[in-house]
């Protein structure tokens, strides 16, 4: 959280030769720069993200794509087969 930018996500890299950080986005649409370390109110680690998209690329082989699918399709199976077991025991 900065003062005059507000949120933003960005990874930090440090400026040892000043008092500047460099900040990175990870969207490559978006070009680094720098801020000054005053400017930031706070500073928060990111542990994860979630995603509703498969990777199309981004290093992802078609291997990979496949595996996941795969245990999308058996997750999927095993929910449902809880599913009924809940059905069951709540008819009892």
């Amino acid at each position: 959280m900065t003062r005059d930018r507000g949120i933003v996500y960005k990874r930090i890299w440090n400026q040892p030769e000043d008092e500047e950080l460099l900040l990175k986005s990870d969207n490559p649409l978006y070009e680094p720069y720098t801020i000054e370390s005053a400017e930031i109110l706070e500073v928060w680690k990111a542990r994860g993200y979630l995603s509703f998209d498969l990777p199309e690329h981004a290093g992802a082989s078609p291997s990979d794509v496949h595996h996941i699918s795969t245990l999308l399709t058996s997750l999927h199976r095993e929910m449902e087969g809880l599913r009924q077991q809940v059905d069951m025991l709540s008819r009892e």
